[in-house]
């Protein structure tokens, strides 16, 4: 977290004399100024997107959050007008700098939560394709089954993209293997949940690496006698 606000800050209030008399022609209230306009808010769009993400990493809310990421690139400009020769102090700035702070956010946020899923997330997997094609005579449902498909295929390629290895976090299993492995195996006793499986080939290797451990092996659900 030090090093995601040192190095913006290191970035943006080093001054630059050569620059001076452009930044004294910038207005404050501009978006996108001059030829190098857009590229100027896509660069700082990205400078505070490792913070945000590490403030969600870490628990902070939407609300905290946001009110860091739009205080500190206000701070920042202020900092550069008064003291850095050659940096201009503009919104659209601002603006860049809190928007990719958010994005960073949100994109922590996600990806913290589909590696520790709940059970709402193997509702597609479990609920929508198992039960509803190989569950009780009373849960099956064709209709329910077909829209659950989208979901539960779109929750493969999340998942298989997660993969940083041989498991999730890379050589050996964590929490969120031995969480997964109980879905994609019930996923896997339905013919439909066996199609989708078979569409995401690391996935599938995976799963079947998962249950070759003695701890999987010795534990049989319900649903595979």
């Amino acid at each position: 977290m030090a090093l995601a606000i040192a190095i913006p800050l290191w970035l943006t209030l080093r001054g630059d004399p050569a620059a001076a008399l452009a930044a004294d022609r910038t207005p404050w209230h501009c978006i996108s100024c001059g030829a190098g306009g857009t590229a100027d808010l896509l660069q700082n769009s990205l400078l505070l997107l490792p913070l945000g993400m590490g403030l969600a990493l870490l628990g902070w809310r939407l609300g905290s959050s946001a009110l860091l990421l739009l205080l500190l690139p206000i701070g920042i400009e202020l900092a550069q007008g008064a003291m850095a020769a050659g940096r201009d102090a503009a919104l659209g700035d601002v603006l860049a700098n809190a928007t990719g702070g958010l994005l960073g956010w949100f994109a922590g946020r996600e990806r913290w939560r589909l590696l520790w899923p709940d059970p709402r997330r193997a509702a597609p997997l479990v609920w929508g394709v198992f039960v509803r094609e190989a569950g009780s005579e009373s849960d099956r449902d064709t209709e329910k089954l077909k829209a659950a498909i989208t979901p539960a295929r779109r929750c493969l390629a999340v998942l298989e993209e997660l993969l940083a290895g041989p498991c999730f976090l890379g050589e050996r299993p964590t929490l969120a293997d031995l969480y997964a492995a109980p879905m994609l195996t019930y996923l896997a006793l339905a013919p439909t949940g066996r199609r989708l499986l078979g569409e995401r080939p690391r996935l599938a290797v995976w799963l079947e690496r998962m249950e070759q451990r003695d701890s999987l092996a010795a534990t049989r659900f319900p649903a595979e006698s």
